[in-house]
């Protein structure tokens, strides 16, 4: 049976997914043994994913214990120094990731900032590209965090259609797995954290899993302490993001500066650039506006999505219309979003 979609072409109830994806990973662990991870489908990212790392020279280290760990944090928490990164620096290995790190959100809980991570060997960073991001980025993990649930992925190339936004930022940053819990303070959501997984699949354990709301709970405390006292306004404003688009049978980057509008046709979309060109997406408008930033994209049509700063012009009559640099046609202007439109023009 087919599942009901929104007027946007979304999924309803897409909580499902996640939980059914969580319940699925662990049955299969439990059932069978750990099997070579799949080999994933070929994508373009902006930048070359990193080759498989050689082994390090020596015998393995000596793996923490449970008694070790909390140990070490304790120390940790006790410390003056930077605790929230020395603490990722302790979880990161212990999880076997490639990174771990945390984020902040601002007091209206509608946009979020990395603050924190620790990078294994030969692993990019992007934490100066997540500032200021708006929640609808992530969408559905948002809602699990409002939930105060983790948000477990297994396998990044096996999410679920209604997750493409949040897909495409972790193919960006050559994530494979990734697993994230809310960092939850006297009952406010003000963060999270997490653990990626670049040059393999995840093998995590009942264990791994059930340990994460005790570290949220050590990880807020260290988050209030240490980042949670600067606000939103004094870090720097959010940097130009890519989105990607369908070409051939891969994905390419653009800047988002590149793009002029975007036009909704039903459940696709096509997307329209400053150099002219065009790609058509099977992506709602929805998904775009989640993607895209908000301080220079505005919707001003129920089918329209348009780059504000290319607003050449105004034409308020009977009908309102936009003129865009370089676009011969009008955008028409909708009823509805005019007062959205006067907000961004300053009139």
């Amino acid at each position: 049976m087919k599942r009901p979609r929104t007027a946007e072409g979304e999924i309803d109830n897409p909580p499902v997914a996640f939980d059914k994806l969580h319940a699925s990973y662990l049955s299969m662990k439990e059932a069978s043994p750990r099997s070579a991870p799949r080999k994933p489908r070929q994508v373009s990212p902006p930048e070359k994913k990193p080759a498989k790392r050689d082994q390090p020279d020596g015998p393995p280290s000596s793996p923490l214990t449970e008694a070790d760990l909390w140990q070490s944090l304790a120390q940790i928490a006790a410390g003056a120094e930077a605790p929230l990164e020395r603490a990722l620096a302790v979880l990161g290995p212990f999880y076997k990731a490639d990174r771990a790190w945390a984020g902040r959100y601002n007091d209206a809980l509608t946009h979020f900032w990395g603050c924190s991570e620790w990078l294994g060997p030969d692993i990019a960073s992007h934490m100066h590209e997540i500032q200021g991001v708006p929640v609808d980025l992530i969408g559905e993990a948002h809602r699990k965090f409002l939930r105060h649930e983790p948000v477990i992925i297994p396998d990044v190339e096996r999410m679920p259609r209604q997750l493409r936004g949040l897909q495409a930022e972790l193919r960006r940053e050559s994530v494979r797995s990734t697993v994230a819990f809310p960092l939850v303070r006297e009952g406010k959501l003000t963060g999270f954290y997490g653990f990626d997984h670049v040059w393999e699949l995840a093998n995590w354990s009942k264990a791994d899993i059930d340990r994460l709301p005790a570290l949220g709970s050590y990880l807020a405390r260290l988050l209030h302490r240490h980042l949670y006292l600067a606000l939103p306004a004094d870090l720097p404003p959010p940097p130009q993001r890519s989105i990607f688009v369908t070409e051939h049978s891969g994905m390419k980057a653009l800047s988002s500066d590149a793009v002029l509008f975007i036009r909704a046709d039903g459940d696709y979309s096509r997307v329209h650039l400053t150099d002219g060109g065009s790609y058509f997406e099977r992506r709602s408008l929805k998904n775009w506006i989640g993607q895209l930033p908000r301080e220079r994209f505005l919707r001003v049509h129920q089918s329209y999505l348009v780059n504000g700063a290319r607003i050449e012009r105004l034409d308020r009559g009977p009908r309102w219309t936009l003129k865009l640099q370089g676009h011969p046609e009008e955008i028409p202007v909708g009823r509805a979003f005019r007062h959205a439109v006067r907000l961004h023009m300053a009139f």
